[in-house]
């Protein structure tokens, strides 16, 4: 039953990111900015903790990112921002933060575009038993999957995922 409830919100959250689908002449884009503006209510209102305690930071730019790498990494969004609003924070705790950023960049001398992605949070943190975060959720080990697939990396540290993929600039 918990499997079947965690398919049908990633099937939610892959539906939000159809709104932000637009059209060029390269082919599809979305707006992960505005993704992301449109799950995290949703993810807030199933919060362990009173979601009016929780503050969310944005800093995602808002260039638009091929599809074909939009999807993946919608799942990869979803996944940690359920995570931090899941598992982070402590109940009775007064204050809690996200901050999620993304942004693109080029390698200096070359011509590949690189995505940098982060979430932290003011939680708990990583447990100091879990050394691969992988192995202790299934959810995280998905986002490895997925970041492994699209040719990128992945760090972990106590309060903050960061992720840096290549990618393709249609524009």
């Amino acid at each position: 039953r918990d499997l079947t409830e965690s398919s049908i919100k990633r099937i939610a959250a892959l539906a939000n990111l159809e709104d932000c689908l637009y059209y060029q002449a390269g082919g599809p884009v979305a707006n992960l900015q505005q993704y992301i503006d449109s799950i995290i209510p949703v993810l807030l209102n199933s919060s362990l903790v009173s979601p009016e305690t929780i503050i969310t930071i944005n800093e995602v730019s808002s260039i638009l990112i091929p599809a074909n790498l939009a999807t993946p990494l919608s799942i990869v969004i979803y996944e940690l921002l359920e995570n931090c609003i899941h598992h982070a924070f402590e109940p009775g705790s007064p204050a809690n933060y996200i901050l999620v950023k993304m942004s693109a960049g080029e390698t200096i001398g070359t011509s590949i575009n690189y995505l940098e992605l982060s979430i932290q949070d003011s939680g708990i943190g990583i447990p100091d038993h879990i050394k691969d975060p992988a192995h202790a959720s299934s959810g995280i080990a998905m986002v490895q999957s997925i970041v492994t697939k699209l040719g990128g990396t992945i760090h972990f540290s106590d309060t903050t995922v960061s992720i840096t993929v290549p990618y393709q600039d249609n524009a």
